[in-house]
């Protein structure tokens, strides 16, 4: 495992690695924009989809595809600035700009992207290149901004680009500085940040308990907590927080995060409410616990992370209902395959999302979906390079890999095998590398830019 580098700058929140949509905000839904074709965009460039309110009695600019079912407007930059008046008077309620130019590239291009979003509520930029406090200024109607991928994670948000929303000014935005009856309705908090690119140390900027305990005051109300730490004594104040749906842990320091000593435990038996459970480097992460103490579990992400060595082939003592898991399998020892093995197949049936980490996961899943049906599994992840012959999968039972995939419209991998199969055997299956070309592109441009 690379040493992980600590850095002060803010980081990018958001990974670059291919994931769900659905993960990022459930505001698609809202906005009548499904999952999947979020998915799609991801590698788009210059492509504008306006979501409308009304299906009838608007006229459709020249120059863009209207498509009346889904209520949606397909155009380009180019097309909206010369369009705009047109496009202002549709009755936009949301929109998603992928790969388009950065709004602070062109006053025309922003004029009118203002103008057009000027009443709508939802707004998701795809490689956004834009600071977040701007996008704030120019769009003030929008209540759901999404920004997957965000490229803009060098900038540091400070009051002088608030200044439209607050009177004083300071260097950076802190949690004093926010309106206090604001923050105790705030639903979310992330506290630390994570920016991991492949061929290079991680870098992370850790969170101690007094941070924790003070946004713990601020946001009584919290219900969804992501905490990036680098010291096992900050989970004690991770405690604290009764009301949580979703918790996200991620470990910064060197190794692994053993869950024996930790108070880990402790605070999943809290949280009975518990929706989304996020683990990274973590160790001896005891699957029967969670399952015991979080009924209503339906996203399990163990990325990095190693379970206690006792074999469970019992379902019933393991988390149930699944629709989103992430996780990989042991290196060693070889034996304990049973439970990561025992937790794919009772969860098959509600499995939506599944992401598995590896060579020898993905061969294990493999084989078992060569005999088992996973009739909801719409978007998969196998995150490994190697050829079938490395997976040793005969050729021939791709077909039935297949065959007990008929819900799968998104496949995610770097097994080149794999996308020439699902390219040429069913095309209708969107395919996409397990790391995003244009982050990394546009990552190693602004790393040589500072270099």
């Amino acid at each position: 495992m690379p040493k992980r580098k600590k850095t002060t700058a803010v980081g990018d929140t958001s990974e670059c690695t291919a994931r769900s949509a659905e993960k990022e905000k459930p505001a698609q839904e809202e906005s009548g924009f499904p999952d999947d074709e979020l998915d799609t965009l991801i590698s788009a460039v210059d492509t504008i989809v306006l979501c409308v309110e009304d299906r009838k009695h608007i006229r459709i600019p020249e120059g863009c595809v209207f498509n009346p079912d889904l209520r949606r407007v397909y155009t380009d930059p180019k097309t909206l600035v010369a369009r705009k008046e047109a496009f202002a008077n549709i009755g936009v309620s949301g929109a998603v700009f992928a790969g388009c130019a950065a709004f602070s590239s062109s006053k025309p291009y922003r004029r009118a992207a203002m103008s057009v979003l000027a009443t709508a509520r939802y707004l998701c930029i795809v490689h956004n290149r834009d600071n977040v406090c701007k996008l704030a200024s120019w769009f003030p109607s929008v209540t759901d901004l999404t920004l997957p991928h965000n490229l803009a994670f060098r900038s540091v948000c400070s009051r002088q680009d608030c200044d439209s929303h607050s009177g004083r000014k300071a260097h950076d935005v802190v949690l004093d500085d926010m309106d206090s009856a604001y923050l105790r309705k705030c639903p979310e908090v992330i506290l630390g940040s994570w920016r991991e690119l492949p061929g290079s140390a991680p870098s992370y900027r850790d969170t101690g308990v007094a941070e924790i305990e003070c946004a713990g005051r601020f946001c009584p109300a919290v219900k969804k907590l992501e905490v990036v730490f680098a010291k096992k004594q900050v989970l004690s104040a991770v405690a604290d927080y009764k009301y949580l749906t979703s918790l996200s842990l991620k470990f910064a320091g060197e190794g692994k995060c053993d869950v024996i000593g930790t108070n880990l435990m402790k605070i999943v038996k809290k949280l009975v409410d518990l929706e989304r459970l996020d683990l990274q480097f973590f160790s001896n992460i005891d699957l029967r616990e969670i399952a015991k103490n979080c009924p209503k579990l339906a996203d399990l992400s163990l990325h990095g992370c190693t379970h206690v060595s006792v074999d469970v082939e019992n379902e019933e003592l393991l988390p149930k209902h699944l629709a989103s898991l992430r996780m990989g399998l042991p290196i060693s020892p070889v034996d304990h395959f049973v439970m990561p093995f025992t937790l794919l197949t009772c969860n098959r049936d509600t499995l939506i999302d599944l992401q598995i980490e590896g060579g020898v996961a993905s061969k294990v899943f493999l084989e078992i979906c060569c005999r088992t049906q996973f009739p909801s599994l719409r978007r998969l992840t196998l995150d490994t390079d190697k050829s079938v012959r490395g997976l040793c999968i005969p050729p021939q039972n791709l077909h039935d890999v297949v065959k007990n995939l008929p819900a799968l419209k998104f496949l995610v991998t770097d097994s080149y095998d794999l996308r020439l199969f699902f390219e040429y055997y069913v095309p209708a299956v969107s395919i996409s590398w397990c790391v995003c070309t244009v982050c990394m592109v546009e990552r190693s441009r602004q790393h040589l830019g500072d270099g």
